[in-house]
C-alpha cells in the first residue's frame, strides 16, 4: 500500500506544479486587470467565461471519464490506442460543429445575458476558442492516463505563460479592453492544441471504431447531466448575481473566487492524480484501505490551506488588487470550504465509478443544483455575494453526501468516520473564524491572531489524537519522492 500512496503523492505533487501554474495565472493577472477593469468589466469577463465553460462541459459528453474507464479496462496497446483515437476524433468534430452553430447566435446570447448586443463580438471570439479548449483538455487527460505527469506540466506551463503574455500585451499595451482576454485565450488554445498533439503523437492512430464509440457514449452520456448540474451549482451564482444584484457585485465576487482558487490548486492537483490512480489500484485487496486513508489525509491537508487562505484574504487583496475589490474577502472562506467538499466528492464517489453506475452522478448532482438555485433565489436578493458563497459551499456538501450514500451501496468502504468528523468540525469552524477576522482592519495584532487560528488546526488534530507523531512519521516515510523531485 505504501507504494501506491507514494505514487499518488508523486503524481499529486507534479500535477500540483501544473495546476499551480494554471491557477497562478488568475492570481497573477488580477493585479493588472483590477487596475484596468472596473468591477462591471470584470463581471462581463466572468459571465462570458462562465457561459463558455457550460458549453465546454456539454461538448465533452462525458468522454473524458469514459475514455479513462475503458483505457484501464481494455487489454492490449492497440485497443487502448483505438479507444483514445475514436474519442478524440468524435470530440473534435462535435465541438467544432456546435461552436460554429453557436457563433450565429452570439448577438442573441449577448442580449440574453446583458440586455444589449454590444458584447456579441466578445462572445464570438470566446466561442471560436471552445474547440481548441475541448481538444486540449482531452489531450491532457491522455497524458494523465499514461501517467506522463511531467508532460502535463509542460502543457500547463506553456498555456499559462502564453496566456499571460498575450493578455498583458493586448490589454495593457494595445488597450483591447475585455475582448483582449478572449483573443489571448483563442491564440493560446490554438498553440496548446498543436503542442498537445506533438506530446502525444505516439499514442494516436488513424482509426475510428463505431463499436468503441457506442461503448464510450453509453458510459459517458449519463455523466452529461451531472456535468451540467455541476455547472448550475458552481457557476450559476454569477448569472443570478447579475440579474438580482449588479455586475459590480459579480466583479467583486469573481475576485473572491479567484483568491479561493488557491484552494482549487490543491483540489485540482489531487483530482487530476486521483482518477487514474483510483482506477489503477481498484483490483488490489487493500484498495478500500487506501481509499479510506486518502480521504482522511486529504481533508486534513485541504482544510489547513482553507483556513490559511480565508484568514489572510484581506492582506492578499490589499497587495494584489485595488480598494473596490477588498470586499471580496468576505466570500473567500465559504468558497474555500466548498472547494474542500468538491475534492471529497471525487474520493467518496469511487464506488459508483467502479460499479459503472454513473447515472447516479446525475441525480445526486442535480439535487445539489436544486439546492443551489432555490437557496440562491431566496438568499442573494438579501445577502448578495455572501449568500451566494454560503449556498456554494452548502451545494458542494450536498453533492458529496448524496454520492457518498449511493456509492456505499455499491462499494462499501469503512472510512475513518471519527477522524473525518473531527477534521470537518475544526476545519469548518476555524475557516469561518479566519474569514471573520479577515473582514476587519489589518494590524500586526490581528495578523498574529490569524496565525494562531491557522496553526491551532494541526494542534487540535494532534491533541485529539486524530493524528499522532508516530503516525505522522510513518506516513511521511512513504514520501521519499519529495527528495527526488
Amino acid at each position: 500500500m505504501k507504494d501506491q500512496i507514494l505514487r499518488l503523492s508523486k503524481d499529486t505533487l507534479i500535477y500540483g506544479v501544473g495546476n499551480v501554474a494554471q491557477r497562478f495565472l488568475a492570481i497573477f493577472l488580477a493585479p493588472i486587470f483590477t487596475r484596468i477593469f472596473s468591477p462591471a468589466d470584470y463581471g462581463i469577463l466572468d459571465v462570458i467565461t462562465t457561459a463558455v465553460a457550460l458549453l465546454q462541459l456539454f461538448l465533452i459528453l462525458g468522454l473524458d471519464a469514459a475514455s479513462s474507464y475503458y483505457y484501464f479496462h481494455t487489454e492490449g496497446e492497440k485497443e487502448k490506442r483505438q479507444v483514445l483515437s475514436t474519442a478524440l476524433t468524435f470530440l473534435a468534430g462535435f465541438a467544432l460543429l456546435v461552436a460554429v452553430v453557436a457563433v450565429f447566435a452570439a448577438s442573441s446570447i449577448s442580449l440574453f445575458f446583458f440586455g444589449t448586443q454590444n458584447y456579441s463580438n466578445h462572445i464570438t471570439i470566446a466561442l471560436f476558442s471552445v474547440p481548441f479548449v475541448v481538444i486540449t483538455a482531452f489531450l491532457i487527460d491522455v497524458l494523465r492516463l499514461r501517467f506522463q505527469a511531467k508532460k502535463y506540466v509542460v502543457m500547463a506551463t506553456t498555456r499559462v505563460l502564453l496566456t499571460a503574455a498575450l493578455s498583458i500585451y493586448l490589454i495593457a499595451f494595445l488597450h483591447f479592453g475585455v475582448i483582449g482576454a478572449f483573443w489571448a485565450n483563442l491564440v493560446t488554445g490554438l498553440v496548446t492544441t498543436l503542442l498537445g498533439f506533438y506530446l502525444v503523437r505516439d499514442v494516436f492512430e488513424l482509426s475510428f471504431s463505431v463499436p468503441f464509440l457506442k461503448k464510450l457514449l453509453r458510459y459517458g452520456l449519463p455523466l452529461v447531466p451531472a456535468a451540467l448540474f455541476y455547472w448550475v451549482f458552481t457557476l450559476s451564482d454569477r448569472f443570478l448575481l447579475t440579474k438580482l444584484v449588479s455586475l459590480n457585485e459579480v466583479g467583486v465576487y469573481t475576485i473572491g473566487a479567484k483568491l479561493a482558487a488557491v484552494m482549487a490548486m490543491l483540489v485540482g492537483a489531487f483530482q487530476l492524480a486521483w482518477g487514474p490512480f483510483a482506477l489503477s489500484v481498484a483490483k488490489r485487496k487493500e484498495a478500500k484501505e487506501i481509499y479510506a486513508n486518502v480521504l482522511t489525509v486529504y481533508l486534513a491537508v485541504a482544510f489547513f490551506f482553507s483556513i490559511l487562505v480565508a484568514s489572510f484574504a484581506k492582506e492578499i487583496l490589499i497587495i494584489f488588487t485595488t480598494a473596490p475589490y477588498f470586499e471580496a474577502s468576505k466570500v473567500v472562506g465559504l468558497l474555500s470550504i466548498g472547494a474542500v467538499f468538491y475534492g471529497a466528492y471525487y474520493i467518496v464517489a469511487i464506488g459508483v465509478n467502479l460499479a459503472k453506475k454513473t447515472e447516479h452522478l446525475a441525480w445526486t448532482t442535480g439535487l445539489a443544483a436544486l439546492v443551489s438555485i432555490g437557496l440562491n433565489l431566496l438568499i442573494i436578493p438579501r445577502f448578495g455575494m455572501l449568500g451566494a458563497a454560503f449556498v456554494n459551499s452548502l451545494a458542494f456538501l450536498t453533492s458529496a453526501l448524496a454520492i457518498f450514500f449511493v456509492s456505499q451501496k455499491y462499494y462499501p468502504i469503512n472510512f475513518q468516520y471519527q477522524k473525518v468528523l473531527i477534521i470537518l468540525f475544526f476545519g469548518v469552524c476555524l475557516t469561518l473564524i479566519g474569514s471573520f477576522l479577515s473582514t476587519g482592519e489589518v494590524s500586526l495584532e490581528v495578523i498574529f491572531l490569524k496565525a494562531l487560528v491557522v496553526f491551532s488546526f494541526p494542534v487540535l488534530l494532534f491533541s485529539t489524537r486524530t493524528f499522532t507523531t508516530s503516525g505522522l512519521r510513518s506516513f511521511a516515510s512513504q514520501f521519499p519522492i519529495i527528495n527526488k523531485l
